[in-house]
């Protein structure tokens, strides 16, 4: 009895072959946006890296909108402090003021685009939706 073999590829190069065509995109658009970005350098079209960086940059910048006055109790930590009201304690050394018990320091409160972004999508999402059910 003659034995068949199976002709697949291993997984590993399936896998790997499916990842062709999108490095073949990214080669083709870091081409073509190269050499449009050396024609005009303000060609905003094909941004090159940089113009990917400082549009990430742009989106995900956290920024201080103000300040909070908080008189500082027994056993608080600008960590502490920094997490409570400002929800990350990153911002412990944005803290203005001598942090010691009975001072007042001014905490900073923080946004990012990023979240008030998914926050309205998502709020656009759940009107859609509930108009969607209503309706059906």
């Amino acid at each position: 009895m003659f034995r068949v073999r199976s002709n697949k590829l291993p997984k590993v190069w399936g896998h790997l072959l499916g990842f062709v065509p999108f490095i073949a995109l990214l080669v083709i658009y870091g081409f073509v946006s190269h050499q449009r970005l050396s024609e005009n350098p303000k060609d905003k079209l094909t941004p090159g890296a940089k113009g990917f960086q400082q549009g990430w940059e742009d989106v995900t910048r956290i920024r201080v909108d103000r300040f909070v006055d908080h008189v500082v109790q027994k056993a608080e930590t600008p960590q502490h402090v920094a997490w409570k009201i400002s929800g990350d304690a990153a911002f412990a050394s944005d803290i203005q003021g001598d942090f010691e018990i009975g001072n007042t320091v001014r905490v900073p409160i923080t946004s990012s685009y990023l979240a008030k972004d998914l926050k309205a999508s998502l709020k656009r999402l759940f009107w859609g939706m509930s108009i969607g059910v209503l309706i059906s």
